[in-house]
């Protein structure tokens, strides 16, 4: 394992809202008060990422690259505050719902977007150094020999967060009270949203080609061709026939709307994923201030983008349209 150069110098190298570098007077302070009794004070998030930054010059982030910034990232809150200061909002998602869109509106509402470096290579790509939670908690546990709740993750250099990072499933699970004012969700025809999931499948094996040399590519990809043989659609539906024969849930891509969002009743706003211009103009008219419309996840634009690794540029990955009987054992699912 290659060790990792972390530079702490006297000027802080910023990342959103945290740094590395010398520690300040207030950590500097808390320091002193756990020497003179206080040991059960709390760690501040400049001293957990001072530990890291730590951990990470001993060589546990396997990082090539010079450390030179990190930053902790939280998920978003399950309920946002509109600009008058009275009238509360929540968002519920569901995969293959303009989720990815609307989260990243919600990240300029936050002030979160003017720290998120976004780009559509890195995002489709994954191309990412984190540290999760229980990864680098545990390293700094290690260290620190604390417990430490509501950890969130630790974000390398300017690298791309994965936006559901802000807003895990379990985050928009938990059951709120009292009931937000205004609670919305976005809604997209079933048939439409299978295909883009399965479009989602299909292009997953993919993701991977930055970086990677052309024979290898290729293996990575006749292997998984092999094994699932997923640009025969037909296959596809059958399996999840069997699946839901078989009482099995499968991938939660291919789960009902209505799993993810529950009864219509609950929400004051509900919208088609067409509408985005609209949510956007909901949204901002809560905030009080413009937000930019992102335009992320478009199935074309993903074959732009694998299209311009060599060892990609001749796979055909464009679904033909459905057939009458193929949308029609879409539509029994």
């Amino acid at each position: 394992m290659k060790t990792v150069a972390v530079r702490l110098s006297g000027k802080p190298h910023r990342i959103g809202r945290f740094y590395t570098g010398r520690p300040s007077w207030r950590t500097r302070l808390r320091a002193l008060r756990r020497r003179l009794g206080e040991s059960e004070l709390p760690r501040s998030d400049e001293e957990r990422l001072l530990d890291a930054a730590l951990a990470l010059r001993r060589g546990a982030g396997g990082a090539e690259e010079q450390v030179r910034a990190l930053r902790i990232v939280r998920p978003l809150p399950l309920v946002f505050l509109a600009a008058d200061g009275r009238t509360t909002f929540r968002y519920g998602q569901a995969l293959k719902n303009a989720s990815s869109s609307v989260l990243y509106m919600l990240l300029q509402i936050t002030g979160e977007a003017a720290y998120y470096p976004w780009d559509e290579h890195k995002h489709f790509l994954n191309i990412q150094r984190v540290w999760r939670q229980r990864e680098w908690m545990q390293r700094i546990r290690a260290m620190a020999k604390e417990q430490t709740a509501d950890a969130g993750s630790l974000v390398i250099n300017e690298e791309q967060m994965r936006l559901h990072q802000y807003a895990p499933s379990p985050y928009y699970s938990q059951r709120v009270h009292p009931p937000s004012d205004i609670r919305f969700c976005l809604v997209r025809d079933p048939v439409e949203r299978f295909v883009s999931a399965y479009q989602q499948m299909v292009l997953n094996p993919y993701r991977t080609v930055r970086g990677k040399a052309a024979n290898t590519f290729t293996e990575s990809v006749r292997s998984v061709e092999e094994r699932k043989q997923l640009l025969d659609i037909d296959s596809f539906i059958a399996e999840k026939e069997a699946q839901k024969q078989a009482c099995k849930k499968g991938n939660l891509h291919f789960r009902p709307q209505k799993w993810f969002l529950g009864d219509a009743d609950y929400y004051t706003h509900i919208f088609s994923v067409h509408q985005l211009e609209e949510v956007r103009d909901f949204l901002s008219e809560l905030a009080q201030k413009p937000l930019a419309l992102p335009n992320i996840n478009r199935t074309r634009r993903k074959r732009e983008i694998l299209a311009e690794h060599p060892a990609a540029r001749g796979l055909n990955l464009i679904i033909p349209p459905l057939t009458a009987q193929q949308r029609r054992r879409i539509e029994t699912l």
